[in-house]
């Protein structure tokens, strides 16, 4: 039993090099056939993992099919034997079937090979392809999905993105004085702030908040005694950095779950558009989630080195300027003139 998807075409010859394209050979018809009416080719050198299989399964359940199954005018499956495999899995009675005609044994063993081959043959921009999986680790559990609808798995990701990890590196690894960020300096980063200031001063959290209050805290005091020197809380800032940075090249895939894990839980546990904020801001990896997440993410930092990585990395992001809160200037313009500050200071 069968279902037609459209009419039949004639069968054209087979073509060539140089051959227009109204004469290139085009499927006879594409029907929906019933599973069991398929037959496996007689000779497939291509082989098909479980692991595959599951994958491919998925896509299908997911996306529909995207590429039916290739036949001749026998049933019998040119190309297409993980996706025939797939439908099994998944106890499908029909599939879509593109039917070819008039093609010679020949021309079905060369097609059964190059369905594969030519499309392995392509290459990845591995830099583009880390950015793509990085922002879909993102935006997927928003759909209910992860990573693995991609057909990529972790190693493979972990691989891909620590390349690029190694030939870029992140803004927050410069933490080096001097600091362009002096205390109570009220960062303005689009709709989010950033204060050079300590959470236990009342007047500096009023500062950073205004008349406004926070949807969500999100918390992790960098040190045991809050009242150890300033010393301490560089020094762990600078451990941070690079741990973070060892931990991305030991698993990159752990660091794009983390960072998903982050911004899913700020949808999850605020509204749009509200504030969530960080009273130990460091270099400001909860302003990069609420940013992600269309939140306002509000921070406080005490050591001026980390918030000048945190401001670094946030327009490094977005490729937008940063903005003093009290001169409205930039964060590079500030930069600028306290440089030129200091040099006149010193003659």
């Amino acid at each position: 039993m069968r279902r037609k998807a459209r009419a039949p075409a004639q069968p054209h010859a087979p073509a060539s090099r140089g051959t227009e394209p109204s004469r290139l050979r085009l499927p006879s018809t594409i029907e929906m056939v019933r599973l069991s009416d398929l037959k496996p080719p007689r000779r497939n050198a291509r082989t098909h993992s479980d692991k595959q299989i599951l994958q491919l399964a998925d896509s299908i359940q997911r996306f529909g099919w995207s590429c039916p199954i290739v036949t001749d005018e026998n049933r019998r499956i040119i190309a297409g034997v993980g996706r025939w495999k797939a439908a099994e899995h998944l106890g499908l009675r029909e599939v879509p079937v593109t039917i070819m005609l008039g093609l010679s044994q020949a021309e079905k063993r060369a097609l059964a090979l190059a369905d594969n081959k030519v499309a392995s043959n392509a290459g990845w921009d591995r830099a583009v392809l880390a950015v793509e999986l990085g922002e879909l680790a993102d935006l997927l559990p928003e759909f209910n999905l992860n990573l693995s609808i991609t057909g990529f798995d972790p190693i493979e990701i972990e691989r891909l993105v620590r390349h690029s990890v190694d030939r870029k590196a992140d803004p927050a690894d410069k933490i080096a004085p001097p600091s362009v960020s002096r205390r109570g300096d009220l960062w303005q980063l689009g709709q989010h702030r950033l204060l050079c200031g300590d959470v236990r001063a009342g007047a500096d959290l009023r500062q950073l908040m205004g008349r406004e209050g926070a949807a969500l805290i999100i918390t992790h005091p960098p040190y045991n005694d809050l009242a150890s020197p300033i010393e301490k809380h560089r020094k762990f800032n600078e451990r941070q950095a690079i741990s973070r940075k060892l931990s991305s090249q030991r698993s990159i895939q752990s660091l794009i779950d983390a960072f998903s894990l982050a911004a899913k839980l700020l949808r999850h546990c605020s509204r749009r558009d509200g504030i969530v904020l960080d009273p130990f801001a460091g270099s400001g990896t909860t302003i990069l989630a609420a940013e992600r997440a269309g939140r306002r993410g509000y921070g406080l930092e005490r050591d001026p080195l980390c918030v000048d990585a945190a401001i670094r990395r946030w327009q490094e992001f977005t490729k937008r300027d940063a903005v003093l809160a009290r001169t409205n200037q930039t964060f590079d313009e500030v930069a600028v003139a306290r440089a030129i500050t200091k040099r006149g200071k010193r003659h």
